[in-house]
């Protein structure tokens, strides 16, 4: 949080209000300063073979999450994985696209969608299993 305060205040002067709001401003510094320090922690590691992709790697349709709950569902992402939830999170909450997130995280776009479509793979199976849990357990 810290860098990130000094980073916006060091770029008070360069802020436009005519090219964002102030609060989309922050947001972009904030994501900017998040994604630095990761790299600086090693804790995102984005290579992703291409070809170890399949079919039902790239398939979103399967069960909604709306039968969880909000605290059910920000444990989940907890422990997703810190490549995969970057980019679920830049992708489905700040509606980034693709080449937008390739951009700030310095990979391609298939990457991008890679890591997005494992993300979504990974919630699948992960609330499958929590909800199994829940049940069972």
């Amino acid at each position: 949080m810290q860098d990130v305060f000094t980073q916006i205040f060091k770029s008070l002067k360069n802020y436009n209000p005519q090219i964002a709001s102030f609060k989309t401003w922050i947001t972009s510094i904030t994501i900017h300063c998040s994604i630095a320090h990761l790299r600086k922690k090693k804790k995102l590691n984005m290579i992703v073979s291409l070809e170890s992709a399949t079919e039902k790697d790239l398939s979103f349709d399967e069960k909604p999450i709306d039968q969880l709950s909000r605290s059910e569902i920000l444990k989940l992402m907890e422990k997703m994985p810190t490549g995969y939830r970057t980019v679920f999170l830049l992708s489905v909450i700040d509606d980034y696209n693709h080449k937008q997130i390739a951009e700030l995280l310095g990979t391609s776009v298939e990457n991008s969608r890679s890591q997005l479509s494992r993300a979504l793979q990974w919630a699948r199976k992960n609330i499958s299993k929590e909800s199994l849990i829940y049940i069972y357990g």
